[in-house]
């Protein structure tokens, strides 16, 4: 089953996020522009999923703008939106490598762990487009998972840089995943592209049975340049 089948039936059966990730409700505070009026700033979520982030945005007073390949997820936020008032609800089925918005649209990009659903190549070109969209000097936040990961070395490796058939950790109904390292990261987002803002390594080691369970992750924040 692909990842879009994946996630499509688990929105189906009624997977929501009712509340915002604490990672993005810090990148949004720190990051808005201060000298713009935030009903003038554009945020947009690359698979905003059924818009937990996307309402606490509306919420503040900025412009929330998602896209998402799970039809069900983007009637699930639209409705969510519109029954909390948000005036301008602009989310939309489709994939980032074509995103449809014009250049220097956004001020800020957010990917909760969305963009290591994808392989290599089409990660590339997404980043790409983020970077097209963003204004100058606009800023990306990234979430990944980092290759110690427990679920990273329980699955099957393929050229394309995804990992599949994950059998243990705490991804193991999340698809398939591409995992990152630091050195991959780095070249990425200290380029002619992209300044690197910050980079943290968070790594939970679990020991509630005589195996370790390791869940490691990246957050990435990085300016257009």
């Amino acid at each position: 089953m692909s990842n879009q089948d994946l996630w499509e039936q688990k929105y189906k059966n009624g997977h929501s996020q009712q509340y915002p990730w604490d990672c993005i409700v810090s990148f949004v505070f720190k990051y808005a522009p201060k000298d713009k009026e935030r009903s003038s700033i554009k945020i947009l979520e690359l698979g905003c999923g059924t818009g937990g982030n996307l309402k606490f945005i509306a919420e503040q007073g900025f412009q929330p703008f998602g896209i998402e390949l799970s039809l069900s997820a983007v009637k699930y936020a639209q409705d969510k939106l519109q029954a909390f008032s948000v005036p301008s609800v602009n989310i939309v089925t489709g994939n980032f490598v074509t995103l449809p918005y014009s250049n220097e649209t956004f001020d800020l990009i957010i990917d909760r762990a969305s963009l290591c659903c994808v392989d290599k190549p089409a990660y590339l070109k997404s980043l790409q487009e983020a970077h097209r969209v963003l204004n100058p000097g606009g800023m990306f936040f990234s979430q990944t998972y980092g290759r110690e990961h427990t679920s990273a070395s329980s699955g099957k490796l393929l050229h394309s840089g995804m990992t599949i058939e994950i059998s243990d950790g705490t991804l193991t109904t999340a698809g398939d995943i591409r995992f990152s390292d630091l050195n991959e990261l780095k070249r990425i987002f200290q380029s002619e592209l992209w300044e690197l803002n910050s980079l943290k390594n968070i790594k939970i080691v679990e020991h509630e049975t005589l195996k370790a369970n390791i869940h490691e992750e990246y957050m990435v924040i990085a300016q257009k340049k």
